[in-house]
């Protein structure tokens, strides 16, 4: 396991002009990182219904999602939310998670939740994160990443990934002052 970049110890070492959202979406649930100025980073999960097949699923997300994301938003909406963009790659995709994708960003955008939504890769998202030299940075260094730099304390991965996607749009954010 590579040491994590001395440089870059987001998310705490970042001046945040707003509130940014990471999300991590999958077909099994959906994760949300949330980085505020002066407060500790946030992660939330929604699981979702696991039904014989995939419109079971996606209609069940689509219920349920809006309301979530909006119960989030207090007290305040954030004005970046980066989606991950899954299998950005080239790997097979599956077409479950863009379909699930595609719920997520509707969701969103249904009550306007953001100011603005961008997509990511994976490996955008770790370099910008954990800092350069780590876009492959695999499960295990992404959760100690978590737990060191974020405070993360439970044992979800969904859930470190989502504050490593909410802390590569705060660099983002923050880059933008």
């Amino acid at each position: 396991m590579s040491a994590l970049a001395p440089e870059l110890v987001p998310p705490r070492s970042l001046d945040l002009p707003g509130v940014v959202w990471g999300i991590d979406p999958s077909t099994r649930r959906i994760s949300v990182g949330i980085l505020a100025p002066g407060a500790e980073p946030q992660w939330h999960t929604l699981s979702l219904a696991q039904g014989a097949n995939n419109a079971f699923r996606l209609s069940g997300a689509m219920d349920l999602l809006p309301d979530w994301f909006l119960r989030l938003t207090h007290p305040d909406y954030p004005a970046l939310v980066v989606v991950e963009q899954p299998f950005a790659g080239g790997r097979h995709v599956q077409h479950e998670s863009l379909h699930m994708v595609g719920v997520v960003l509707g969701s969103l955008y249904q009550y306007h939740v953001a100011s603005e939504i961008l997509m990511m890769g994976p490996g955008t998202w770790k370099s910008k994160a954990l800092g350069a030299g780590h876009g492959r940075a695999e499960k295990p260094e992404i959760m100690r990443w978590a737990r060191e730099c974020c405070g993360y304390t439970a044992d979800l991965q969904d859930e470190a990934d989502a504050l490593g996607i909410a802390t590569a749009g705060g660099v983002l954010l923050a880059g933008k002052r």
